[in-house]
């Protein structure tokens, strides 16, 4: 294998977290054949086999995290769209109970107001009746 050192160059970001979910690493380490590459360096006859080997692991990989990105994705829309369903009930339902809760605070009005009308009148009556009375006992 033919190395030459051309510098120290970070490896692209993808390598490490997609290495994590090859499993068992392989004799090639992909952030190491990385950097070499872009360092400069050759690889020829097996190498190059572990790589291309390698790159296809990767490529699954990728296929397999793009389909879960996917199916994640799609359950979101899924939720965003029931959502999107039940905010017009949900409202509506909000509305009408606002609108229940200011008819029942009127009507809690007219009725405290009808106690207070009859017993007034019930009292007056009351007062007549011990007039009624008063007067009856003093004949």
């Amino acid at each position: 294998m033919d190395q030459v050192d051309h510098g120290d160059h970070d490896p692209p970001w993808w390598t490490s977290s997609v290495q994590d979910h090859l499993g068992p690493r392989s004799d090639i380490s992909l952030m190491k054949v990385t950097k070499e590459i872009m360092t400069g360096t050759r690889y020829i006859g097996r190498e190059l086999e572990q790589i291309d080997t390698s790159m296809v692991q990767v490529e699954t990989v990728i296929k397999g995290l793009q389909e879960e990105i996917n199916r994640v994705s799609g359950r979101m829309d899924e939720q965003d769209n029931h959502q999107t369903q039940h905010e017009p009930v949900t409202s509506h339902l909000h509305q009408t109970i606002q609108a229940e809760g200011v008819m029942v605070m009127g009507r809690d009005e007219q009725l405290g107001q009808e106690l207070l009308n009859t017993n007034a009148q019930h009292q007056c009556q009351l007062q007549n009746h011990e007039i009624i009375l008063n007067a009856m006992m003093a004949e």
